[in-house]
């Protein structure tokens, strides 16, 4: 009889623990899908935590959440809001990032048992999407600003560069005492309006460029000895060239690029008057593709450069007077039309090497 009893009994607990095991089986998956369709209707708001939080309703019914709601401030200033009942077995969280202030509240419609760590993991996976979606809000306008920042930085680079060449220009003018000086300022000015003009002018063209295609694609014939030469010469630097090398290239883009340069030396020679400069170009065909890479070198006997490591990052500068800019915009201006840069410290000086492919 006892064994019967306790057949019985092992039958129940067998069929008590099955009942158990499917019924949080249940649970576990009906939480699972409410979570999937939480996340699910974020990603399809774009991560907009504003439209997230206005188009809950629904799901949350379906859980078993019978209100709920929310209140948005940024620096203090209601942003949005939705006004939820005034009940019992309401849970709640807030949560604050940079200027955001977001209160999330809501009212479970059985708030005992298991029910209970349902709706708090409900809740902590809606104040963790909150969190994601002002993280990539705050970065997305920070980003904004950072290029509205860097354009501005660009344009106040390349007219600072002209503003210099005015002031010069202006103190030329009031040290002329003579004919002979005036003849002198008259001819410098026939000289240096014209290639003025090419750097307002090619200034002008950068800012007006749409993509990376009209630099790729938007090539003419360049003789490096004269081009490069040329723009030596508005800043006074004395070179010669040897090599008398012409490729197919964005006029633009490389103006841009070899002027920085050479006003970085220019500036530099101002305060090292001794210092020695040379400016190489050299061929390198490739012997698997036939192919052919132009390397400039531009090369000064001054000072090493310190942290060179970080010479091309952008606000980053050396100088009292600098915006950190230049360097990196010739990098920028070189990986869109398929060149790159190097520098290093050589033993009697500093080499930037430029790599052109032809």
């Amino acid at each position: 009889m006892n064994q019967l009893y306790l057949s019985y009994f092992l039958i129940f607990v067998g069929l008590l623990s099955i009942g158990i095991f499917f019924y949080f089986k249940y649970f576990i998956n009906n939480i699972i899908s409410t979570l999937a369709e939480i996340i699910s209707l974020n990603k399809d708001l774009n991560y907009d935590v504003e439209k997230f939080l206005t188009t809950l309703e629904p799901l949350l019914l379906k859980a078993g959440i019978v209100d709920y709601g929310f209140v948005i401030k940024y620096q203090d200033q209601l942003l949005d809001f939705r006004v939820e009942k005034i009940g019992k077995n309401s849970i709640s969280e807030i949560v604050e990032l940079s200027d955001y202030t977001i209160k999330i509240k809501l009212y479970p419609k059985k708030y005992v048992g298991e029910n209970v760590e349902k709706y708090k993991i409900i809740l902590k996976t809606i104040v963790l999407i909150i969190q994601e979606d002002l993280h990539l809000k705050i970065e997305s306008t920070n980003k904004s600003f950072l290029n509205v920042a860097k354009f501005h930085t660009f344009i106040l680079h390349d007219t600072k560069n002209i503003s210099q060449f005015f002031q010069t220009l202006n103190y030329n003018i009031e040290q002329c005492k003579t004919i002979e000086d005036k003849e002198r300022l008259f001819e410098y000015l026939k000289q240096s309006t014209t290639t003025l003009n090419d750097k307002s002018t090619n200034i002008l063209k950068l800012l007006e460029l749409n993509s990376t295609d009209e630099l790729i694609y938007d090539k003419e014939k360049i003789n490096l000895k004269e081009f490069i030469e040329n723009i030596a010469s508005i800043y006074k630097l004395d070179i010669d060239i040897k090599e008398n090398i012409t490729i197919q290239q964005n006029k633009t883009a490389l103006y841009l690029v070899v002027e920085n340069l050479i006003k970085n030396i220019a500036d530099k020679k101002k305060q090292e008057p001794n210092i020695k400069v040379d400016i190489c170009i050299t061929k390198d065909t490739k012997i698997d593709t036939d192919k052919e890479n132009i390397s400039i070198h531009f090369k000064d006997t001054g000072t090493h450069i310190e942290n060179i490591q970080k010479i091309f990052e952008p606000f980053y500068t050396t100088k009292q007077s600098g915006l950190g800019i230049g360097l990196y915009k010739v990098k920028t201006l070189l990986s869109k039309i398929g060149g790159d840069i190097k520098v290093s410290n050589s033993t009697d000086g500093v080499v930037f090497e430029i790599t052109l492919k032809v």
